[in-house]
């Protein structure tokens, strides 16, 4: 609390909008209270937030800093910033919480001292784990610290820094530590507690998170593996609950494929059914643990988890039957999760919810934190916005009937933009079905190379992706990348590793039955708000991150453009960034190219 006291900020001057976002935030460290911040990339959020909650530990009033983010760029960030605010003199502690699946050594093992040895004697050989280590000098603790010291002590890395974590300043972990109804931290959230305060990165990743974190469902293919998996086990309430969730299952067959909304009246017997597997699950786990198979653990999930949730049931939910050639899925999804994120904020002292992009303003406030009149702060980009030439290609119709006949149009847009100069670009499209539509005529665009995103890719493919794009590239290098997908936000490619990105649609989520019944769910307020917070906010916001990746630093100067003619319209209009409002338009290749010549002419003066 002492040497809180005394920091100073930890570099010599703050940049452009970062003292005023720092001022805002320690106002709410010392108050309390939400706010939300769109900082654009460059100011120096992480900081900028950090350090001014870092100052409230010192009226002894904060007890503890939570720092959520989605990403592991995201934890890396605040790691940085919290060893920088060490060296600066301010006696910190802090702990970054990996998933347990991540930081597990024996996987595959389930949690018992039969089949994990780092179970056996934990709570007799943690103690001394923590004593020992609290004497280190050091005592700001990554992944692989945890996981050092807790094979040195022959203990569960997960459970050791969950145990750890109580006795240290500042926690950085994922969003459904302190907002999923089923993996919280119970040990600090449980009760209402008005000495923690919590930063919440990337705050606009918070609206899909929030619905995936209150949604939950089983299927019936899943049952019968599970059933299958056991088949030489004899347990009678187990089998008995089985039969009963087949029944419930099998009530819901029928000719027709699809998804159909159910009755909330329905949700008394998938309870009542639920009930009985749990109850069932928890013998068969607790007195033959030997017999417990991973099907039956992951079942047991998904089924717990929906349990609860029709606890929590009411008309922010939708519950529904999918039914498909060879399977049946019953299904609790979370229309709008305001209200539960919202008891959560509610529950600490304060709150800031940052990100580069948390436009319209109202749609983040009212989905988020379900109320308008809260505090938001918006700062501009400490950048000169001449930096970054926004062009809309204003005569292709990306609309999905009409995606096909507009792909030589697209192609020849794409043509003349790489032709402008040689560098690193990004194309951005909305979909895996349309990657594979344009890439054959990508393909045969002479003296680039074509660097598709591909599904599913792991860290590792991630990294190696992104270390294609190098600085002073002599040819031209193109990835062609899925809008919204790994490669939208929280990668930084400074100076030239990036010059222009270029945004196929919209960004549109695709059409289903779940994006329909948000549509109609907020349709029903007296503002018809339905296709702008199914569709329109989270498409632009997509598009805002992927443009976002250009510029990186004051040096950077890129171009962004931007495909559809749905730009032009209000409604996507009042969604650019106030950065854009000087946007040049392009009614084909011709004028696209007179406007890049021009950029790439004032660029050598």
């Amino acid at each position: 609390d002492q040497t809180a006291n005394e920091i100073k900020f930890p570099f010599d001057k703050f940049r452009k909008g970062q003292k005023e976002l720092a001022k805002y935030c320690y106002s709410i460290a010392k108050n309390g209270g939400i706010l939300f911040a769109e900082a654009p990339t460059g100011i120096g959020k992480t900081m900028s937030t950090l350090f001014p909650f870092v100052k409230a530990f010192k009226k002894e009033e904060t007890d503890k800093i939570f720092y959520l983010t989605a990403k592991n760029s995201g934890k890396e960030a605040a790691f940085n910033a919290i060893k920088i605010l060490k060296d600066s003199g301010v006696d910190l502690s802090a702990i970054n919480i990996s998933a347990k699946e991540k930081i597990c050594p024996h996987k595959g093992a389930h949690c018992n001292p039969d089949e994990c040895p780092l179970t056996k004697g934990y709570f007799r050989k943690v103690r001394y784990a923590i004593e020992e280590t609290l004497e280190k000098d050091n005592l700001i603790f990554d992944r692989e610290d945890i996981l050092n010291i807790a094979l040195n002590y022959e203990i569960c890395p997960f459970e050791f820094s969950l145990d750890l974590s109580l006795y240290l300043d500042i926690i950085v972990c994922d969003y459904n530590y302190f907002f999923d109804p089923n993996v919280y931290f119970r040990r600090y959230f449980e009760e209402e507690n008005k000495t923690y305060l919590l930063l919440v990165d990337e705050g606009h990743n918070l609206v899909e998170r929030g619905r995936d974190m209150y949604t939950s469902s089983i299927s019936y293919k899943a049952l019968e593996e599970t059933k299958k998996s056991l088949r030489h086990f004899a347990h009678t309430k187990l089998k008995r609950s089985f039969t009963k969730l087949t029944k419930l299952f099998e009530s819901y067959k029928g000719d027709e494929e699809g998804s159909f909304l159910l009755a909330t009246d329905d949700l008394v017997e998938l309870s009542k059914t639920l009930d009985n597997f749990i109850v069932a699950y928890t013998d068969v786990s607790k007195n033959h643990h030997n017999r417990v198979t991973d099907e039956l653990i992951d079942f047991f999930f998904d089924a717990n988890r929906l349990y609860k949730l029709i606890e929590l049931y009411n008309e922010n939910f939708a519950y529904f039957v999918t039914r498909t050639k060879d399977d049946i899925v019953l299904k609790i999804y979370c229309l709008d999760p305001s209200e539960k994120l919202r008891e959560s904020f509610d529950s600490i002292k304060g709150a800031v919810i940052f990100s580069a992009t948390l436009s319209p303003s109202d749609y983040y406030k009212k989905i988020i934190y379900n109320k308008e009149d809260v505090p938001f702060l918006k700062l501009r980009s400490p950048y000169p916005k001449d930096n970054l030439e926004v062009i809309v290609a204003n005569k292709v119709s990306l609309r999905y009937k009409d995606r096909d006949e507009s792909l030589l149009e697209v192609v020849n847009l794409i043509k003349t933009t790489l032709s402008g100069k040689v560098g690193n670009y990004f194309i951005y499209v909305p979909s895996y079905e349309y990657q594979n539509k344009i890439r054959p005529m990508l393909e045969e665009i002479e003296d680039i190379e074509l660097v598709p995103q591909e599904r599913d890719m792991n860290e590792l493919e991630k990294e190696q992706f992104l270390s294609i794009f190098r600085e002073n590239p002599a040819k031209t290098t193109v990835g062609l990348l899925i809008l919204g997908g790994a490669f939208s936000e929280g990668i930084d490619l400074v100076s030239d590793r990036l010059i222009g990105v270029i945004i196929v649609g919209v960004g549109l989520p695709q059409l289903c039955f779940e994006r329909d019944l948000i549509r109609e769910h907020f349709d029903k307020e007296e503002q018809k708000l339905g296709f702008s917070y199914a569709c329109r906010s989270p498409g632009m916001n997509r598009v805002m991150q992927a443009v976002g990746r250009v510029i990186r630093s004051e040096e950077d100067r890129g171009i962004a453009l931007l495909i559809d003619d749905r730009y032009l319209q209000r409604d996507y209009q009042e969604m650019f960034r106030s950065e854009w409002s000087h946007f040049k338009v392009a009614k084909n290749s011709d004028e696209l190219e007179k406007i890049l010549n021009k950029f790439y002419k004032s660029e050598k003066k």
